[in-house]
C-alpha cells in the first residue's frame, strides 16, 4: 500500500519562500538528469537451486549469483567484498554442508556454490539468501524432505527412519502415481494422541504399539508424513516393524494387527468440513475443525477398498519379510483417492 503525504506552506514570507523554491528548482533541473544516468546494481540468482532435495542421501544442488548494472548482461563483481551464503524457513544455513564455495569465476561473472543437506536436516521449505555488500538475492524456494519416492510405473522405494536402530520403522512404497511421493518420519510424541485416537471419549481407543528396551525405558514407532499429489491410482505403502520389537511389545499379542492412527485430509477442500470422514475401525474418523483422524479399519486385501473417490483408507494385507539376518513384519496401507496423508504407527 502506498501511502501519500501532502505538504502545505504557509502564505506569510511569501517572497522568500517563493525564492528558495526556485532556488531548489534549480539545483533540481542540474542534478536530477546528472543522477538518471548513474548505474543501479542489483543482485540477481543465475542458477537457482534444485526444487527437492532428499536429506538421507545429501542431494547435492548448484546455486550462482551474479551482480547486473543497468543491462541483461552481468558485471565483474571480484571481491572485496566475499559474498555470503544463509537460508530462511525451516532453518538456517547449519541444516546445509557447503561442499563448494563461494567460487567467482570470471568468464560468467558469477559466484556459486554447491550445498547439500544434512542427514538431520529439518524438513520444510527453505530459501537460499545471498548478501554480497549492500546487495541481497532471494533464491526460489528449496523443499528438504527425508526420502523422495520417484513418480510413475511402480517404481519401488524404501524408506528407513533415521533414530536408530531400536524402535526403527521402514516404509516401502510402489510409487503409481504420475508425481513423486515425499516421505518423513518423526518422533512420535509418547503423550500425544490425535483427536480420533486420544482414548478419553467412546469411538476413539487406540492400542498403541510400543516395546520397552534394554533400560526399561518405553519406544514408540515414529510417525510419518506422507506428500503427493493424485492421479487416477490408489496409493500403497508397506510399514514394517522388526519381528523382535513386536514380540517384545506383549507376550499375547501373536498375529494381532497392528493399530495405525491415520491423520488425513481431503484433497478436495469442500469435504473438508467436518462431514465427510473415513471409516475407522471404532466408529467414523473424529473432526478437530483442520484434520480427521481415527484408527484405520483392516479389510482383507486392497480390492475391498473403494477407489472412486468416496473410499475410506484401510490396512489391505499382512505379511513378512527378511532383510539380510533380521525378520520384520509387514503391514500395507491402501490410500484411495482424495486423501492427503500422514500417519503414526502404534
Amino acid at each position: 500500500m502506498t501511502q501519500q503525504v501532502r505538504t502545505g506552506y504557509r502564505n506569510h514570507r511569501k517572497a522568500a519562500w517563493g525564492l528558495a523554491l526556485l532556488v531548489v528548482a534549480a539545483i533540481a533541473a542540474v542534478s536530477i538528469p546528472l543522477a538518471s544516468g548513474a548505474p543501479t546494481q542489483t543482485l540477481k540468482f543465475v542458477t537457482q537451486p534444485a526444487g527437492l532435495l532428499e536429506s538421507s542421501t545429501g542431494q547435492s544442488t548448484t546455486l550462482a549469483v551474479a551482480v547486473f548494472s543497468n543491462g541483461p548482461n552481468p558485471v565483474n563483481s571480484n571481491p572485496p567484498p566475499t559474498p555470503i551464503l544463509s537460508a530462511t524457513g525451516a532453518g538456517g544455513i547449519g541444516n546445509f554442508v557447503v561442499t563448494s564455495g563461494p567460487t567467482y569465476n570470471s568468464g560468467t561473472k558469477s559466484w556459486s556454490w554447491a550445498v547439500k543437506p544434512t542427514s538431520t536436516a529439518t524438513s520444510g521449505t527453505y530459501n537460499f539468501v545471498v548478501t554480497l555488500g549492500t546487495l541481497t538475492a532471494t533464491s526460489t524456494p528449496v523443499r528438504v524432505v527425508q526420502f523422495v519416492c520417484p513418480a510413475g510405473g511402480g517404481a519401488s522405494c524404501n524408506g528407513t527412519s533415521n533414530f536408530g536402530n531400536a524402535g526403527q520403522g521402514k516404509l516401502n512404497i510402489a510409487n503409481t502415481l504420475a508425481t513423486p511421493v515425499l516421505l518423513d518420519f518423526s518422533p512420535a510424541d509418547p503423550a500425544a494422541a490425535p483427536a480420533g485416537c486420544s482414548n478419553t471419549t467412546p469411538g476413539t481407543t487406540w492400542n498403541r504399539l510400543y516395546y520397552f528396551d534394554a533400560n526399561g525405558n518405553r519406544v514408540n514407532f515414529p510417525a510419518v508424513t506422507l506428500d503427493f499429489s493424485w492421479g487416477s491410482n490408489m496409493l500403497q505403502v508397506t510399514y514394517m516393524v522388526r519381528n523382535s520389537e513386536w514380540t517384545q511389545s506383549a507376550a499375547t499379542r501373536g498375529n494381532q494387527d497392528i493399530e495405525f492412527c491415520a491423520v488425513a485430509r481431503h484433497q478436495t477442500a469442500a469435504l473438508n468440513d467436518g462431514q465427510h470422514a473415513f471409516a475407522g475401525k471404532y466408529g467414523p474418523a473424529a473432526w478437530d475443525g483442520t484434520n480427521y483422524s481415527g484408527v484405520l479399519d483392516t479389510v482383507s486385501n486392497p480390492s475391498k477398498v473403494k477407489t472412486d473417490g468416496t473410499g475410506s483408507p484401510a490396512v489391505c494385507g499382512r505379511g513378512g519379510t527378511t532383510i539380510g539376518t533380521e525378520t520384520w513384519r509387514t503391514w500395507t496401507v491402501c490410500i484411495p483417492i482424495d486423501w492427503d496423508w500422514g500417519i503414526k504407527p502404534s
